[in-house]
Formats: C-alpha cells, sequence, structure tokens
C-alpha cells in the first residue's frame, strides 16, 4: 500500500512496502495555490450538508438502540442495512 510519509527538504515520500521513495518535489507555494484552488461551498450549502448528517446519525442511533441494525452493517438512512 502507497503510503505519504514526512515531508523532508520540500521533497514528499511515499512507503511502498517499507522502502520510502521520494515522490516529486513538494514547494510550499505549489501546495498553497493547490489549496486556494480547492472548490468553494456556500454556507447554506454547508449548513444542508450538516443537517443531513445530524439526521442520518440519529437515524444510525436510533436504529442501533432499537436493535435492527445487526453489529457489523451499514445503515442505508431508511431503516434498514445495506
Amino acid at each position: 500500500m502507497l503510503q505519504a510519509g514526512s515531508l523532508d527538504n520540500e521533497w514528499a515520500w511515499a512507503t511502498l512496502g517499507g522502502m520510502a521513495q521520494p515522490m516529486t518535489p513538494i514547494k510550499p507555494e505549489e501546495m498553497l495555490k493547490a489549496r486556494l484552488n480547492q472548490p468553494r461551498v456556500s454556507w447554506e450549502y454547508l449548513c444542508q450538508q450538516m443537517e443531513r448528517h445530524r439526521q442520518a446519525s440519529e437515524e444510525f442511533s436510533k436504529d442501533v438502540r432499537s436493535g435492527t441494525l445487526k453489529p457489523g452493517a451499514e445503515s442505508t438512512g431508511d431503516g434498514g442495512t445495506l
């Protein structure tokens, strides 16, 4: 499995099979540009997303408490399991 390691001298390192391999040089200005170019979302969209997450969490908790959700199963949000 490929995993990102720590940054050393502005180089990104990856671990592949336990050995660190250099990937590509990452410059701070490139990292900042990538961060600033992320898609923006509106405050309304964020609030809607948080509300959907809250409702799904409540439904999941209710399923767990009522015993309708089997241990290790994922909820579909409609009271059933996947």
